[in-house]
């Protein structure tokens, strides 16, 4: 009898996770949702081959008038797959990040993170930026619609240059809380990782004003085949014309 090897689970009554038949020790690509009970969750991810899932998928819960479903029991779960190449989190928030991803964790086969509503204080990202820096060629991260702001914004840029060495495709941070520090940070990383790969940069909707979004232009000048998104920033229309302008110029 072949073995199954791709689930998505989406059922409120989680009670079937104790049913003796319940294997999932073959699965590769697993998607969860709604996550509540969260405890019936974290007994799903112990079944599981951590060596063998390469895509896991977590959808919070938007029941009972909650907006967000806590996320910080699966935090010292998620370095425990090693093998993941995909990881997906919706509509989740996570508290004590530093005691899930500690120093050591570590995450070399990730490619693709994708975090919608992603709830985590500023001061913990770079606790979930230093596990993530440890992927050799991480192609897509998107971390939009959270509360990422300027000290993450930092985080991610100090890890952005290795993984511009490595292939960067895609880094969007869309509809977030960074402003001009953030993007003066993200800038410089741009500048020095010189990606010689197509890259694709959006910051639509976040806090970056004018003097932000011209440092990133400018710094996007040392790189070759970049496509920046700023649609939706606050800036007066001389000086988003200006920016166009500039970009012209850099061929950006």
């Amino acid at each position: 009898m072949p073995s199954l090897q791709h689930l998505n689970l989406y059922v409120p009554d989680y009670k079937l996770v104790d049913h003796p038949a319940l294997v999932l020790r073959h699965l590769t690509r697993v998607g969860l949702g709604p996550l509540e009970p969260c405890v019936a969750t974290e007994a799903i991810l112990d079944k599981l081959d951590a060596g063998k899932v390469t895509s896991l998928q977590l959808n919070g819960s938007r029941s009972d008038n909650r907006d967000f479903c806590d996320l910080t029991f699966a935090l010292p779960v998620l370095p425990k797959f090693t093998a993941l190449q995909r990881l997906e989190l919706e509509n989740c928030e996570a508290d004590n990040v530093a005691n899930g991803l500690g120093r050591g964790c570590t995450t070399s086969s990730l490619r693709y993170v994708k975090l919608w509503s992603v709830r985590i204080a500023d001061k913990h990202i770079p606790a979930v930026i230093e596990w993530l820096a440890t992927a050799h060629k991480m192609q897509e991260l998107c971390w939009i619609g959270s509360t990422l702001a300027d000290l993450g914004a930092t985080a991610i840029a100090h890890a952005l240059p290795r993984w511009m060495a490595g292939g960067l495709e895609k880094l969007d941070l869309s509809y977030n809380q960074i402003g001009d520090d953030g993007a003066t940070m993200l800038a410089i990383a741009l500048a020095k990782g010189r990606n010689m790969y197509p890259l694709r940069v959006v910051l639509r909707k976040n806090a970056i004003k004018s003097s932000g979004a011209n440092v990133l232009v400018r710094a996007l000048g040392a790189c070759s085949k970049v496509h920046l998104d700023l649609h939706g920033l606050r800036v007066p229309p001389h000086v988003d014309e200006q920016l166009f302008e500039l970009a012209a110029k850099h061929n950006v």
